[in-house]
């Protein structure tokens, strides 16, 4: 501590030119200095906004602390209005922190977090927050039953009734950040998780998603397909379709692996596009690919569903990818410019499940690796 005197002595040197006006300059910086301290100390503020906006701020986070996370999703698409979903969500928490599920616009029927029932009043439209006090850390469980409009603007489920026949149409489009507008979900690339899926629809239906139904239980004009679990994966590769389409089936034989392979689209559009061809591409492809990759196609099937209304050119969900009907099969004659720009997006789309879907960027900055 310096004394007085000497104080004054430094007050000199220093040529302060009046101790008391220092003091009343530094008494005035210490409620601003205090504040700061105090917010700098404190818990910080939630890290999120009511809005359909996740940051790589916060998703840095929630990857930092979450991990094995498991999807159960259970969708009823009997409904021409809407469908219905149940959604359980295990993961395992590192610590705690201010934690979100991603959800969008649903109609919240009961939610629960770890047996403990959530208030609906947590889901403000756009996430639900999770109580710290219900958290803990290791394993946790979300359970979420909800009603969920189709989607008007293509993103989340889709629904499609075609004028010519009456026949229904859905398929699914997440990327990159539209799976919470269908259920709910840490809506992240980097956050990669097993799922394991249930559709009850219509029996006359294809019902597809990432790998081929273990069973269709038959229950009269409704059935109900059991999907197995998948390998880990991110949400916006995650798909559901299904719909009363027209079905091309064939096997891309590539070395010693038999990968199953299906053409889809809508019944009306069926004498329009050649199924048998679109097959033998695809074929062609996987041992383009199996050989430059020196790795063989990581999942088990590969269907290709030619949709309508679809937002891009194509996407490259794993083992079910899209493709807009409208860009590469337009009504009149297809000229062989439009029949190349297909042949190459094709084998676009392919190229993803080795690039972007088996190896993903940790977040949308990177999506050169696409």
């Amino acid at each position: 501590m310096i004394g007085h005197k000497a104080y004054s002595k430094l007050n000199k040197v220093k040529k302060i030119p009046n101790i008391q006006h220092f003091y009343r300059v530094l008494f005035s910086f210490l409620p601003l200095f205090m504040a700061s301290s105090c917010s700098f100390l404190a818990e910080p503020p939630p890290e999120r906004e009511a809005k359909d906006v996740l940051t790589s701020d916060y998703a840095s986070l929630r990857k930092a602390n979450i991990s094995d996370i498991r999807y159960e999703l259970f969708f009823d698409l009997t409904s021409d209005k809407y469908f219905q979903g149940k959604a359980q969500i295990t993961f395992e928490l590192k610590d705690f922190f201010y934690l979100s599920l991603d959800f969008y616009g649903a109609q919240i029927q009961k939610m629960t977090l770890n047996s403990k029932p959530l208030d609906k009043a947590l889901f403000n439209g756009f996430f639900i927050e999770l109580p710290k006090e219900l958290l803990t850390q290791g394993s946790n469980q979300v359970v979420v039953e909800y009603k969920q409009n189709y989607s008007r603007n293509g993103r989340g489920l889709y629904r499609f009734l075609d004028t010519e026949d009456k026949k229904v149409y859905l398929f699914s489009d997440f990327e990159p950040y539209h799976a919470h507008h269908v259920f709910p979900s840490f809506d992240q690339p980097n956050l990669k998780a097993h799922f394991v899926t249930n559709v009850l629809a219509p029996s006359h239906w294809s019902v597809v998603s990432t790998n081929r139904e273990a069973i269709k239980e038959d229950q009269g004009k409704i059935s109900l397909w059991r999907f197995p679990r998948t390998a880990k994966m991110s949400t916006y590769t995650y798909s559901i379709h299904a719909g009363d389409y027209h079905v091309w089936e064939g096997v891309a034989q590539v070395k010693k692996n038999q990968i199953p392979l299906r053409v889809l689209t809508r019944q009306s559009m069926k004498s329009r596009i050649d199924g048998e061809e679109i097959l033998k591409m695809t074929e062609e492809g996987f041992k383009y690919f199996e050989n430059y990759f020196s790795y063989p196609y990581p999942y088990e099937k590969y269907d290709q569903l030619i949709v309508p209304d679809l937002n891009s050119g194509a996407m490259e969900n794993i083992a079910a990818v899209t493709f807009n009907e409208d860009r590469f099969f337009p009504r009149g004659e297809r000229h062989r410019n439009i029949k190349r720009w297909f042949q190459a997006t094709l084998l676009h789309e392919m190229a993803h499940m080795w690039f972007g879907n088996l190896v993903t960027m940790s977040w949308w900055n990177d999506l050169w690796l696409n």
